[in-house]
């Protein structure tokens, strides 16, 4: 599992949904991690997730739940 995967996937357990929708973008590939991080809306909850991957990772299970519904979402 990579980080994108589970930082899109802590992104989308927000109740901010420009925040789900950049998760989203995310997994599929249309907005990059230095993009996410340059964007003031996001960043605060950028480096909570971080900080929340590095102390617990999600379950593997969830996220891949999460990439199989979201990766080809329009």
């Amino acid at each position: 599992m990579d980080r994108y995967s589970c930082l899109a996937y802590l992104l989308f357990q927000t109740g901010d949904n420009t925040v789900k929708e950049a998760a989203i973008r995310l997994v599929q590939g249309s907005l990059t991690l230095k993009e996410a991080k340059a964007d003031s809306t996001l960043k605060p909850y950028l480096e909570a997730c971080e900080k929340r991957l590095n102390i617990q990772p999600p379950d593997a299970e969830q996220v891949y739940a999460f990439m199989e519904n979201y990766i080809y979402a329009v």
